[in-house]
């Protein structure tokens, strides 16, 4: 539970910063499921995530981070690189 908290107030976080937190019609951004995660490289990523939240783990730092690349490269792959408790939820951005 604490993870899920993190992750979406890491997201978030990152959403804010970019001036993303827009509404489409009829649909809501949420954490849960996003189109479009602020482009930035993995180390970047890192910086900001410990910046953000200090409290975070290096794993979910790490794993977070790895979801974003998926998310805004569309790649699948990128998914195997986060630890296997965390693989669904970068797996669910794609359904």
């Amino acid at each position: 539970m604490k993870k899920a908290i993190l992750t979406t107030i890491f997201i978030m976080t990152l959403i804010a910063l970019a001036g993303c937190a827009q509404k489409q019609e009829g649909q809501k951004l949420s954490a849960d499921k996003v189109d479009f995660i602020p482009d930035v490289s993995i180390s970047e990523c890192k910086y900001e995530a410990k910046a953000a939240n200090p409290e975070m783990s290096e794993q979910d730092v790490n794993d977070n981070c790895y979801t974003i690349e998926a998310v805004n490269k569309g790649d699948k792959a990128l998914c195997d690189q986060v630890s296997e408790g965390f693989r669904a939820n970068c797996l669910a951005q794609f359904n």
